[in-house]
């Protein structure tokens, strides 16, 4: 070991020695042990009485880090080493207790047998009445490794909060604070304002963190009290979290994606930018925009403070399409030649669904305008109903073929000249010699009133027929009654005019006696 080390470690044996002397006149005695303390930037630790032993570890603590009444030594040289004995005995450290963070020293050197901080120097701190560690860095790299706190009597006394905690948002004006402190001594009596205050504290630029003020005072006797109280500035406000919408309705299969959901929030905070401030999502909806449901979105938000708040987005997955049924060979019409049944119109069709699988027992027929009669157009009208009580329905043409041939008949029509008069037994007579009445009927019964013929006209005339199974049957005939045409009387435009016989025999005489001249003039000669 070189000179330099074996000095350092004397000069540190030397301290400890110090400590172990104060130790024993002190009435009481108090252990403090710092893991790895991470303290935000523009924060205070607030250090009673007592001696420290600092361990520093990529950061550089100085002298100027130190607020208050104490006595600083800085060991820089790398790794130094402590007995374990000065350890144990002299601060009272217990080297095998779990509290203590074991990854800071190690074995040094099994023949040497002591151990090293593994740190980049070694800085020990007496405090003799009060101070403050501060810095305008995080201090996550510094380790407290371990104290001895001295109890020390005084007629003396200050009363105040040990801790003040100020809303960042409202902040406390430090002349407030320190109206808390009050000093009183056995002599001099009421010395309040005779308090002496040091602080880092100042509302008009504050910060969240852990600031400090401290408050002395002197007697008459030359007697000082110190005490350094914390002042903690937090925010109580949490995030607040805004949602554009609170229920979000989509239609099943529309792609909307859990991404697309988070933007619907919005966080801010009195203090934390937005762009700092924690977000967890627990996504039950997970981007699940093909299956009906309702889902759920929740964003919590945290600030610095770890002050939280959350807002839940509903996400509904719905199925408002209808189904739609259409016919199996396409078009809009359905052609017969005979009657269908409903399951046979049923049969002829199919539905589609965009979510459900629907079959044909869901079709129900709504209304079927068919009579039976062929060569006609009639309406089809259905509907189907989905899983989610939407209902689709339609209508199609349904055509019946004609598969009868035609029929031609004869009018039933019995003439009767103007004028002549006719009882009701022969007008029967006249309708069986005419082939109306059937000619197994066994009784024939006029129900009309006699008919005049003495004017023209059309009249219906009923009759009750009895065929030979006794099957009586209402019927109706028409009776035409008629002038007859008079034949001697012929109209000038159906005669021909004895003229027109004059001018057709004219040239066959003249012809004749052409042919007599010619023939007697051949004669004479």
């Amino acid at each position: 070991m070189n000179k330099k080390k074996i000095v350092i470690v004397l000069f540190l044996l030397f301290c400890l020695s110090f400590i172990q002397k104060i130790q024993a006149d002190a009435s009481n005695k108090q252990i403090i042990i710092f893991d790895d303390t991470d303290v935000n930037p523009h924060s205070a630790i607030v250090l009673n009485r007592g001696y420290y032993i600092l361990g520093q570890r990529g950061f550089d603590v100085s002298e100027n880090n130190f607020t208050g009444d104490y006595q600083y030594f800085y060991l820089n040289d790398g790794y130094s080493t402590i007995s374990r004995q000065d350890f144990e005995f002299n601060l009272g450290l217990d080297l095998d207790d779990e509290t203590i963070d074991m990854n800071l020293i190690e074995p040094f050197s099994d023949s040497f047998g002591g151990y090293c901080i593994k740190t980049y120097g070694v800085i020990l701190l007496r405090v003799d009445s009060y101070a403050s560690f501060f810095t305008s860095t995080s201090i996550e790299e510094v380790f407290f490794y371990g104290s001895v706190t001295i109890a020390v009597n005084t007629n003396t006394t200050i009363a105040g909060n040990m801790t003040h905690i100020v809303n960042i948002d409202s902040p406390i004006p430090l002349s407030q604070i320190k109206k808390r402190y009050t000093a009183t001594d056995n002599v001099d009596g009421n010395l309040t304002n005779q308090i002496q205050f040091e602080s880092n504290y100042n509302e008009a630029s504050l910060c969240i963190g852990t600031y400090y003020i401290s408050a002395s005072v002197i007697d008459t006797a030359n007697h000082k009290t110190y005490v350094i109280d914390i002042i903690q500035v937090k925010d109580f406000t949490p995030p607040e979290i805004s949602l554009s919408k609170r229920e979000h309705i989509i239609e099943v299969h529309t792609p909307f994606t859990s991404d697309e959901a988070k933007a619907f929030f919005t966080v801010t905070d009195n203090y934390t930018p937005s762009n700092q401030i924690k977000i967890n999502f627990i996504d039950q909806y997970k981007s699940n925009y093909s299956a009906l449901g309702t889902y759920t979105l929740t964003a919590k938000a945290y600030d610095f403070e770890n002050n939280s708040s959350q807002e839940t987005l509903t996400i509904q997955v719905v199925d408002t399409t209808k189904p739609t049924i259409s016919l199996t060979a396409g078009g809009n019409t359905i052609i017969s030649d005979h009657i269908l049944t409903d399951n046979e119109i049923i049969s002829l069709m199919m539905v589609e669904d965009n979510y459900y699988t629907i079959s044909n027992e869901n079709i129900s027929i709504i209304e079927n305008t068919c009579t039976g009669e062929q060569g006609k157009n009639f309406s089809i009208r259905v509907s189907v109903e989905d899983g989610s009580k939407n209902i689709g329905e339609a209508t199609f043409t349904y055509y019946l073929t004609d598969t009868i041939s035609p029929i031609i008949m004869v009018e039933k029509t019995l003439y009767i000249p103007i004028g002549s008069s006719y009882t009701n037994e022969q007008i029967i007579s006249m309708l069986k010699e005419a082939g109306i009445i059937l000619e197994d009927s066994i009784d024939v019964f006029l129900c009309s009133d006699p008919i005049s013929t003495d004017k023209e006209g059309t009249f219906e005339i009923s009759y009750i027929e009895t065929s030979l199974d006794g099957t009586q049957q209402e019927k109706t005939v028409t009776l035409t009654i008629f002038s007859p045409e008079d034949s001697t009387l012929v109209s000038n435009s159906d005669s021909i005019n004895p003229w027109y016989y004059l001018l057709f025999l004219l040239p066959i005489g003249i012809a004749i006696i052409y042919v007599f001249i010619k023939r007697k003039s051949y004669e004479k000669k």
